[in-house]
């Protein structure tokens, strides 16, 4: 009853923590219960492992915070990746507006169109910054201190706008190429770590069902904890191979 207790109390906490991100993150509702699910099921699976055991049922509670409580930082370097591609984007939509008449304020204003969630907000806020003449120390983005000083710059030159506009997209697509090539120099690394990924996940479930456990369950944790530390510096090994830009 106690370990039933120790998993109810974690998946609250942790339900909690994925609320939070969901909502920061502006993510799709439509995931939110395929991963509640995938949840329940692995708390599960794990309680019935770790029923009378307790210490290695909150080993592994704490293991699952950890790594949720982290998921943020996770799922904002992948989104501040994805804003070096949206600014083309909408810089390609500012300079359809800028084309059409519109000033540059209104040009960005009017670029926001088809963003959501954490991107939108970010955009929203360069938007905000300029026309409140703030500093871009407010941005969560790297990307987009960058591009809101590069912005300023160009609209305060009230010279050339679409074409200084124009050459900096021109350089930005530069740099997106550069991504590209590195990304295709690491897909071979990537590849060979979600074979890894799942033979692990199909080795396991074959043990559990074919052999007697019980007596190795501290064999087991560790081997996944080891498995979760190689797949990590696999991860950051990756990293270091792309191209700064």
């Amino acid at each position: 009853m106690f370990s039933i207790s120790v998993s109810i109390l974690g998946f609250l906490i942790i339900k909690y923590e994925f609320i939070e991100i969901f909502r920061d993150f502006g993510l799709r509702n439509l995931f939110y219960f395929p991963t509640m699910l995938l949840l329940s099921l692995l708390q599960i699976v794990v309680l019935k492992i770790f029923y009378f055991e307790p210490l290695y049922l909150w080993f592994f509670i704490v293991i699952l915070y950890l790594f949720v409580f982290f998921l943020p930082v996770l799922i904002r370097r992948k989104f501040e990746t994805e804003m070096k591609d949206e600014i083309i984007i909408f810089l390609d939509n500012t300079i359809l507006n800028v084309q059409s008449g519109c000033p540059l304020r209104t040009a960005l204003v009017k670029a926001i169109d088809g963003f959501v969630g954490w991107k939108n907000t970010q955009f929203k806020l360069l938007i905000n910054s300029l026309l409140l003449g703030q500093k871009n120390e407010i941005f969560q983005s790297k990307t987009l201190r960058k591009f809101h000083q590069s912005v300023a710059r160009i609209e305060g030159s009230k010279t050339n706008v679409l074409e200084q506009l124009k050459s900096y997209r021109q350089q930005l697509k530069m740099e997106q190429n550069l991504r590209h090539r590195s990304r295709q120099v690491t897909l071979n690394l990537k590849i060979q770590s979600i074979v890894m990924t799942v033979m692990y996940i199909l080795i396991g479930f074959f043990i559990f069902s074919n052999f007697e456990t019980s007596h190795s369950k501290s064999v087991l944790l560790v081997s996944g904890i080891l498995f979760g530390l190689g797949q990590g510096l696999v991860f950051f090994v990756g990293r270091s191979f792309r191209w700064k830009t």
